[in-house]
This record gives structure tokens, C-alpha cells and sequence, in this order.
């Protein structure tokens, strides 16, 4: 009877472990994507602002 009960809390411990890491890795892709969104934004306004200073010297 100890077996068994060995076994169920081995089974249980690794498909909480497992169920963490999963979050883990959620939650890394979920921020690497923001960041990455983040930086396209900032690229662009820096972009759009570059343009206006060029053509506004080009005036």
C-alpha cells in the first residue's frame, strides 16, 4: 500500500511540475512578444519622426 501511494504523489508532484513549467513558458513567449511590439512601436515613431525632420529640412 505505501508503493502505491508513493507512486500517486511521484505522479501528482510531476504533473504539477510540468504544469508549472508550461506557465512558464507561456508567460516568456507572452512578454518576448510584447517586448517585440513594444520595439516595433518605438521604431516606428522614431522612423516617422526622422522622415518629418528630413523633409522638413528639405523645405
Amino acid at each position: 500500500m505505501k508503493k502505491n501511494n508513493s507512486r500517486f504523489f511521484i505522479g501528482v508532484s510531476s504533473i504539477a511540475l510540468l504544469s508549472v513549467l508550461l506557465i512558464q513558458i507561456n508567460w516568456m513567449r507572452e512578454m518576448a512578444e510584447m517586448k517585440e511590439n513594444l520595439f516595433n512601436e518605438k521604431a516606428a515613431i522614431l522612423l516617422a519622426r526622422t522622415t518629418e525632420a528630413v523633409a522638413g529640412d528639405s523645405l
